[in-house]
């Protein structure tokens, strides 16, 4: 018999994000845009990168074995994301996402330098989002990379903390992919959800969206004919 997975499994929220890529990847667009400030057309294509790299050379004594990055998509031929969902506030995060980077840039964006030979290797748009509510959370991630030769780089990615974002603000940026994780900021022994289904237009279709407390009547209702909760004009790319 399958176990159902607990409110607070990490890994169910990796996977309702997974999920959401793979079935409405339009919904990464406004994302994108809040982070980087990048837009694109609707319906530019969004393709799913392999994100499994192998440990064996980080220690060659033990057996091989493999790690598994969260989101690695190349969008509109060109541009390369890498997503981290990340529920707790690790200080070693930012070590992962260089080794997470590094091998994404060696599998997919290295090439001959024309100019200055050699190699180059070009770094993806990287994020780490962060859907749990945290003060000491930083807004960016930063390392100090000393090279060989003295020299000096400082790798900064930014973080999304999903419940800084207001309903309001969630739904005038159209930051739908972040409303599952909004069940995060009630203590819940048990949810429902009724009726809601929310298309690849980032429509929103349903009656009511509930997500108790533990103690009973301590439950809340978001109205979908509530222009306060929920926009009334589909999102759509620009």
């Amino acid at each position: 018999m399958t176990k159902n997975p607990e409110f607070n499994d990490k890994n169910l929220w990796d996977e309702i994000f997974n999920t959401i890529v793979d079935v409405m990847p339009e919904q990464l667009f406004p994302l994108f845009k809040e982070v980087y400030g990048k837009e694109y057309p609707k319906g530019a294509p969004v393709v799913r990168l392999n994100t499994v790299s192998s440990t064996y050379l980080e220690d060659t004594n033990t057996p091989p074995s493999s790690r598994r990055s969260d989101i690695a998509v190349l969008v509109n031929g060109t541009d390369y994301y890498h997503l981290e969902c990340q529920m707790n506030n690790d200080e070693d995060m930012v070590i992962r996402m260089i080794m997470y980077d590094i091998h994404f840039a060696v599998q997919h964006l290295t090439s001959m330098d024309e100019k200055g030979g050699g190699f180059m290797m070009h770094f993806p748009r990287s994020a780490v989002i962060y859907p749990e509510k945290n003060q000491k959370l930083p807004e960016k991630l930063r390392c100090r990379i000393i090279f060989q030769d003295g020299s000096e780089h400082i790798y900064q990615i930014p973080t999304v903390r999903i419940q800084s974002y207001s309903m309001r603000e969630i739904c005038d940026k159209h930051l739908l992919i972040f409303i599952p994780y909004v069940l995060l900021l009630y203590d819940c022994a048990w949810l429902t959800l009724r009726d809601l289904a929310v298309t690849n237009q980032g429509s929103i279709i349903g009656e009511t969206y509930e997500a108790p407390r533990k103690k009973p009547g301590c439950g809340i209702s978001f109205s979908k004919n509530d222009p306060d909760i929920f926009p009334q004009k589909p999102y759509s790319p620009v």
